[in-house]
């Protein structure tokens, strides 16, 4: 095999290694993309948080305690915006 062929062999696999290598990329950047990043124990307290905002609104409008809320006794004037958001502002 002459130089010249040598150097246009390994050109050749160099680029092919090359674009297997960016191909792999891709796929890898597509996977991390299609990946759940947040942990169970995550999840578990954001349940946890939903379910403690649910029942402080709950409790805020079931105005006599007694642990249903009916039509007619429902006061939505308690609901403030800190209770719909979470939040001041």
């Amino acid at each position: 095999m002459s130089v010249g062929e040598r150097l246009l062999n390994t050109q050749k696999t160099y680029g092919e290694k090359v674009k297997k290598r960016q191909e792999e990329e891709v796929e890898k950047a597509k996977k991390m993309a299609s990946t759940k990043h947040v942990q169970e124990k995550s999840m578990l307290m954001l349940g946890k948080y939903e379910k403690e905002k649910f029942l402080e609104i709950f409790k805020s409008l079931d105005s006599d305690q007694d642990g249903t809320i009916t039509a007619e006794k429902i006061e939505i004037d308690r609901i403030t915006l800190i209770h719909i958001l979470g939040r001041t502002f």
